[in-house]
């Protein structure tokens, strides 16, 4: 190797000491729809590792499932990388694996939550990781995937809890909603049965 080429790959080393940059999408998941897996999905393809941050927290209404019933709904997605821990937004459970200094954190979110983790911790991703996680992390927006729950409006998880815990549906109808919702029928019973009682109770 020549001199100035040695020169030029030491440079550039030095100026990007970041290796691996992790990628983290946070957030309650009560459940996790194929919306929320087709982001993840678009996630894995950017960054070196992906994973899911969740909490065990129930807490009703809004948050029914705990960790395991959410981690056996993600992993129905495919997705296997899912961590629980005491802050989606920080995610030390995942981070402290990897050293602070060669490794960056993004973190996904969308435009909502994106404007109240502003601040000096958190910057915009552009491209390019140069500080390690305890220095900072980056913000990507998730790109919004727009899919309906018939009769419920949008896909969210209030919409999925509605349509699902909704006790007047005949079973069939419930059946292709629940299909349209998660791609597939896995978990049926567990997500209903438990949607379903907390829609009663809730009365």
């Amino acid at each position: 190797m020549s001199l100035g080429k040695w020169l030029v790959n030491k440079i550039t080393e030095e100026d990007s000491k970041i290796k691996v940059i992790i990628a983290i999408y946070p957030g309650r998941f009560q459940p996790m729809g194929k919306h929320h897996a087709k982001t993840y999905q678009w996630l894995t393809g950017q960054f070196d590792k992906a994973y899911v941050a969740t909490t065990g927290k129930v807490d009703l209404p809004k948050s029914p499932f705990s960790f395991n019933e959410k981690k056996k709904i993600i992993n129905s997605h495919g997705i296997s990388n899912v961590v629980q821990v005491k802050s989606p937004y920080k995610a030390e459970e995942i981070l402290k694996k990897y050293d602070p200094k060669t490794t960056a954190a993004v973190f996904m979110v969308g435009k909502k939550d994106a404007g109240r983790l502003k601040g000096k911790f958190f910057r915009p991703w552009k491209g390019k990781a140069e500080i390690g996680y305890r220095d900072g992390a980056y913000l990507i927006h998730a790109p919004h995937i727009s899919m309906n729950v018939p009769g419920y409006g949008e896909m969210s998880g209030t919409a999925i809890r509605n349509a699902l815990g909704d006790t007047s549906l005949e079973k069939k109808q419930k059946q292709k909603i629940f299909k349209g919702i998660f791609g597939h029928t896995k978990n049926y019973n567990l997500i209903v049965n438990k949607l379903e009682k907390l829609s009663e109770v809730m009365e």
